[in-house]
């Protein structure tokens, strides 16, 4: 990389960093300019962005996302098999990539349950148009995964959100997307079964989404 282009680099990161770190204290009538999705897209593609940070695009803002501990990292394991060895062939499950919610959010939730493409979306970037469900494992980020990330979801019209709350042993199951969120909400526990809207017949329990508890 050049000098000049190493410089642009890290003027653009600085940027990032300041919008994440600094949102809440800014003045009442600071006006933010809000990054599109393409935008977005650019600067990963042309370096802006580097490829091991771990970051998404929410309502306009690049955000860093928190490092996973042990038990996001072994629940996101779990469901990959789960949903995988379950689905089949009826869905994509897409882990961890880039959901594209123009025109300025672009999440990376940690399931994505997509109609099924012999493409496996290689040709077009997936939307919620394309999205069964989205799925989020959520310890550290449970407020984060409840309020904003709800919000972005219902706004774009995903519809059907999960959140397997790794801190109060439930799944929060979200239906209907509105404006503001979701008309449905219900939270199954211990003992219950549950499915996604799309596939009623295909059953999983609460237990073997949740796994054991950390020791």
């Amino acid at each position: 990389m050049l000098v000049g282009e190493k410089a642009k680099h890290r003027c653009h990161i600085g940027v990032i960093r300041i919008m994440q770190t600094c949102g809440s204290e800014m003045a009442p009538d600071y006006q933010r300019r809000p990054i599109t999705v393409d935008e977005y897209e650019r600067m990963a593609k042309t370096g802006i962005i580097g490829p091991a940070e771990r970051v998404e695009l929410i309502e306009g803002e690049i955000v860093l996302m928190p490092p996973m501990g042990p038990p996001h990292f072994s629940s996101v394991g779990r469901l990959n098999r789960l949903f995988v060895t379950r689905l089949g062939e009826l869905a994509v499950v897409m882990p961890q990539a880039p959901l594209r919610l123009p025109p300025i959010s672009e999440p990376e939730p940690d399931f994505a349950i997509y109609l099924p493409r012999d493409d496996f979306y290689l040709n077009e970037r997936a939307g919620a148009e394309h999205a069964y469900a989205v799925i989020e494992c959520s310890d550290s980020s449970l407020r984060y995964d409840r309020k904003t990330k709800l919000r972005v979801y219902a706004k774009a019209g995903v519809r059907e959100y999960w959140i397997v709350n790794l801190l109060d042993r439930c799944v929060e199951i979200h239906r209907g997307p509105h404006e503001l969120g979701y008309r449905l909400r219900e939270v199954k526990r211990h003992g219950e079964a549950l499915a996604f809207e799309r596939f009623p017949d295909i059953v999983f329990t609460v237990d073997e989404v949740l796994g054991p508890m950390p020791g």
